[in-house]
């Protein structure tokens, strides 16, 4: 016996409004298909919107696909939308449907909040890890996108070569031995200069006369031209892998040197190519950005970009008084003890700062050197961390042999005196049980 009421419970609006639909985009499919292949290639344009249609199988795949979804329509129309119904109905969908809501709604609330506030934040360039490596030129210097340039391993320059973990010191295993306490010296080319650097002359007395029962061993990560925002990065980067127990941070000149932005904006964030492929797609979302800032709050700002700014500090002081911060939570994060080191000058700077653009006064920038030595000070007095005050042991006309002409690196003598300051420091740490054991 026929169901009298099956074909009006059936055939509902829906189902035929979706037959309707379909058989009209069956005909466009197909006329616009004729039109392609006697034409070659066939557009249409009505305001933004831009359709165009090329000769080929594609417009021939679209419409015996749209073809095919109309007769299964009309075939199992009525069975489709039973099915539909009852799953819409059911409490295995209505839950997860409904909570997918509430986050919708959540999320693209808080979306549409930052964005009617007017909140943006700009987010470093994004770098795929192991795919920005070197050039393969011979330089001692090469591009990095990451930390903006390295020093090259297995490059020669000026008589001294870099080692394979990319630094001026002696070949270092990244490993260290079982039972020995390192001291890794983290900084600029105050910290990478000299044969050997400071480094060495601390290496080789931990090695005659080490603090604890346990063999010590010293060497330096420091690069020509890094800032402390540089070093910090690089620390991020590196630091897990050094198994540093001690690390001595020394930056302060790169710092205040003028450059067209500062140096946070110009160095990338690193990250694995699935990571890389996330955050690109993200960083547009207010709400993406937010949370960045939230869970990786940046360094304080004192500089915003304008058509008017030529020159800027590369760490503005507020910038470097964060990164030392950071500095110190990184490095104790690890189980390391962070030391702080002032960097000294002489009373004189060398002239060629000012023809080198550097900076716009000498005496200026001695004023600006010694805020940046006490921004250091303050750092190490608010956060419990050693300190060796090079600015202030190397002060004075008596101390002028212990600079190079520019005032600024180092001779000899000089790197021998911080070795044997480091050397009594480490010694009192010990005595004091601020160390940890290896």
């Amino acid at each position: 016996m026929v169901d009298p009421t099956r074909g009006a419970t059936s055939d509902t609006g829906g189902l035929r409004w979706g037959r309707r639909i379909l058989t009209g985009l069956v005909v466009m499919a197909a006329v616009l298909t004729v039109l392609a292949w006697s034409r070659g290639r066939f557009e249409i344009t009505l305001g933004p919107a831009h359709l165009t249609v090329s000769a080929g199988a594609k417009p021939v795949l679209v419409t015996l696909l749209l073809l095919g979804a109309r007769l299964v329509l009309g075939w199992r129309g009525p069975a489709i939308a039973a099915a539909v119904s009852k799953c819409l109905r059911s409490d295995a969908f209505r839950k997860p449907a409904l909570a997918v809501l509430g986050l919708a709604i959540f999320f693209g609330g808080a979306e549409g909040a930052l964005r009617l506030a007017g909140f943006e934040a700009v987010l470093p360039k994004i770098v795929v890890r192991g795919e920005s490596g070197p050039d393969g030129t011979n330089r001692f210097m090469i591009p990095d996108a990451e930390l903006r340039w390295r020093l090259n391993p297995g490059v020669e320059y000026r008589g001294r070569s870099v080692n394979s973990m990319g630094f001026f010191d002696r070949e270092v295993e990244a490993e260290k031995p079982m039972g020995t306490m390192r001291v890794v010296c983290l900084g600029d080319s105050c910290t990478a200069q000299g044969i050997p650097p400071y480094s060495g002359f601390l290496h080789e007395r931990l090695q005659a006369d080490p603090p604890t029962a346990a063999p010590w061993e010293a060497f330096n990560t420091g690069v020509h031209g890094y800032s402390s925002a540089q070093g910090l990065r690089q620390f991020q980067i590196l630091g897990s892998g050094l198994s540093a127990d001690v690390v001595t941070i020394y930056f302060g000149w790169n710092d205040h040197w003028l450059g067209h932005q500062p140096d946070s904006e110009t160095m990338g964030w690193g990250m694995g190519a699935v990571e890389a492929e996330v955050v690109d797609a993200l960083r547009d979302s207010r709400l993406f950005q937010a949370m960045v800032h939230l869970l990786k709050p940046p360094p304080q700002r004192e500089w915003t970009p304008t058509a008017d700014d030529e020159t800027v500090l590369r760490v503005p002081p507020a910038e470097y008084t964060w990164i030392l911060q950071q500095l110190i939570r990184e490095i104790r994060g690890l189980g390391a003890v962070p030391i702080l080191m002032t960097a000294p000058r002489a009373e004189s700077l060398t002239p060629l700062l000012v023809r080198n653009g550097q900076t716009r006064d000498l005496q200026a920038v001695v004023r600006l050197h010694d805020e940046y030595a006490a921004l250091t000070r303050r750092v190490a007095a608010d956060h419990g961390v050693r300190m060796l005050d090079l600015a202030e042991l190397f002060s004075g006309p008596e101390s002028a042999h212990l600079f190079a002409d520019d005032g600024i690196h180092l001779q000899r003598t000089g790197r021998i005196r911080i070795a044997e300051e480091l050397h009594w420091l480490l010694r009192d740490m010990a005595d004091a049980g601020e160390l940890p054991t290896p």
